[in-house]
C-alpha cells in the first residue's frame, strides 16, 4: 500500500477500516504516511489473513482511541511502540490464532477496554494491571497461555469492586 503524497490527499485522517485484504502481509508506511496518521482516532483491521504484523509507526498516533484485530490469522505480533499509545481507549484482539505476543500494557493509562478472544498461541504475562487506573473492563476468552500473575485479578477487583468487569477464561472475577 503506497501512496505518492498522502498528506495532500489526506492531510487528517480520523478513521481507518481494513477488511478482507486477504493477500495484505505487510503495511508499510514511510515517514510521510506516518505524519498523516496523527490524528487517527479508530484503526479497525479485519479478515486480512496474510498480515503478519502492525506499522511501527502506528505508535506515534497520539490520539488513537480504539485498536480493533479480528481474523487475522498469520499476525504474529504487535510492535512494542504500541505501547507508546496513551490516550488508547479500547484494544481488542479476536480471532488471531497465530498471535504470540503484544506489548507491555501497564503504560497505557487511558485503556478502558482490554479485550482478547480465541488466540491460543498467545504467550504473554499480563502484568501491571493496577496500572491500568482507567480500565472498566478486562475479558479473556480462549487464550490458554496467557498468564495473569497470581492474585493480581483479587487484588484490581478488591480495589475497584464493582466499577470493573473482569473475565477470563470463563470465570467471572468479581
Amino acid at each position: 500500500m503506497q501512496m505518492r503524497d498522502p498528506l495532500s490527499l489526506f492531510p487528517r485522517i480520523m478513521s481507518i477500516r481494513l477488511q478482507g485484504m486477504h493477500f495484505l502481509e505487510k503495511w508499510l508506511l514511510s515517514w510521510k504516511e506516518g505524519e498523516c496518521l496523527l490524528a487517527l482516532e479508530s484503526l479497525s483491521i479485519t479478515h486480512c489473513s496474510q498480515l503478519k504484523t502492525l506499522p511501527e509507526e502506528l505508535g506515534n498516533s497520539t490520539a488513537l482511541k480504539s485498536l480493533s484485530v479480528q481474523w487475522c490469522n498469520s499476525l504474529v505480533s504487535v510492535p512494542q511502540e504500541l505501547q507508546k499509545l496513551s490516550s488508547l481507549g479500547s484494544l481488542s484482539i479476536h480471532y488471531c490464532s497465530g498471535l504470540k505476543s503484544l506489548p507491555k500494557l501497564h503504560l497505557m493509562s487511558s485503556l478502558k477496554e482490554l479485550i482478547i478472544e480465541r488466540c491460543p498461541e498467545l504467550s504473554f504475562v499480563i502484568d501491571g494491571l493496577l496500572n491500568l487506573t482507567s480500565l472498566e473492563k478486562l475479558w479473556i476468552e480462549g487464550c490458554p497461555r496467557l498468564v495473569i500473575p497470581k492474585g493480581e485479578l483479587k487484588l484490581i477487583t478488591d480495589l475497584r469492586g464493582p466499577s470493573i468487569l473482569v473475565h477470563v477464561n470463563g470465570k467471572l472475577y468479581q
